[in-house]
């Protein structure tokens, strides 16, 4: 049911986004887009709680949802192998049109839109250099890359992973391997929606726009750093052994089952794990060196994360199973 706040219903949101489009300023950019994925709609949540849908028609169980900003445009995933592309602002009833992969089809194929197949995509990512969507596949256990968004056939290619191979291996492009990943994140400067974002984020010691994802590997218990830049895609552990269970401490020590997160800086990474717990890593920089990395645990109210499988994606807020959405400052420990 679409209302306000106190009277508007959700069946099984999946995952949210800003509606962050600069040319939107003043105007809704600070909405929430929000995949509803068993009312197969895309939501919209203002900053007051008032909840209505968008005229979409197709959209089957979407997933995830992200902005590609400065072309009013929105791409979203389905749990049927697909990402359409759709209007941010749509007047009346609009199809939304398929650009990777085929509806209800899984595969692995890479190419244009209408040969090219996916394998159950569960988060997505906008990177504005390169000007393309990053996808992580749980169960083709790859990094997908969907390129030309300008063009009427994207391109859809293999960044990292193998497709249908599940297992673990840091490395570039295909000589990494993943297991089950359920969500993506993109440093801010790979997100940002204009060169003056871009300029702020610029690291001026290493001369470079930071261009990092964070990949949540859940099936083998890590989070996975992309350097996604370049014309490769090296991939390393972030943080955790890849042991199942929940313990703190260095990095390179800790236990973890990562399903979501985000970047709050380079090199500081907030997730939610599956053990019901809102958790921290990073690492304090000096220099060119990383020192002191940890992971903590957050303090977060009691059973603010009740359900682990539907929880897909954290950004700026958290989307609870069937109740509503909550907001959740992490700037302060």
């Amino acid at each position: 049911a679409d209302g306000p706040r106190a009277t508007a219903r959700f069946n099984q949101p999946t995952s949210v986004c800003l509606r962050s489009d600069p040319d939107a300023v003043g105007s809704g950019a600070a909405d929430l887009l929000i995949a509803d994925t068993a009312n197969n709609a895309i939501r919209v949540a203002t900053a007051v709680g008032a909840v209505s849908t968008l005229p979409l028609t197709g959209v089957a169980s979407p997933v995830a949802v992200a902005v590609r900003p400065g072309s009013q445009e929105l791409f979203i995933a389905t749990s049927r192998h697909t990402i359409v592309v759709a209007p941010m602002n749509p007047t009346a009833s609009t199809a939304v049109r398929v650009v990777a992969g085929a509806d209800n089809v899984a595969g692995n194929a890479n190419g244009a839109a209408g040969t090219s197949r996916l394998n159950v995509p569960a988060s997505i990512a906008y990177s504005a250099p390169g000007d393309a969507i990053f996808i992580v596949e749980t169960i083709g256990c790859a990094l997908r890359v969907l390129s030309g968004l300008s063009t009427s056939r994207p391109t859809l290619s293999t960044a990292a992973g193998v497709t249908g191979t599940c297992a673990f291996a840091d490395g570039t492009g295909s000589s990494a391997l993943f297991s089950g990943p359920l969500h993506i994140a993109l440093s801010a400067s790979t997100a940002a929606a204009s060169w003056t974002a871009m300029n702020a984020a610029y690291d001026e010691q290493a001369g470079v726009f930071p261009a990092t994802a964070i990949i949540s590997d859940a099936g083998n218990y890590r989070l996975r750093s992309v350097a996604i830049g370049g014309a490769t895609y090296p991939v390393t552990t972030f943080a955790c052994t890849g042991t199942a269970g929940v313990r703190d401490g260095a990095l390179t020590a800790a236990l973890c089952t990562p399903v979501a997160a985000v970047l709050v800086a380079q090199g500081d990474v907030v997730f939610v794990d599956a053990g019901r717990l809102l958790r921290r890593a990073s690492t304090a920089r000096t220099e060119a060196c990383r020192v002191g990395a940890r992971l903590v645990r957050l303090p977060l109210a009691p059973g603010l994360l009740r359900r682990r499988r539907r929880m897909a994606q954290l950004l700026r807020a958290l989307v609870e199973e069937d109740v509503d959405v909550r907001a959740v400052d992490v700037r302060d420990d």
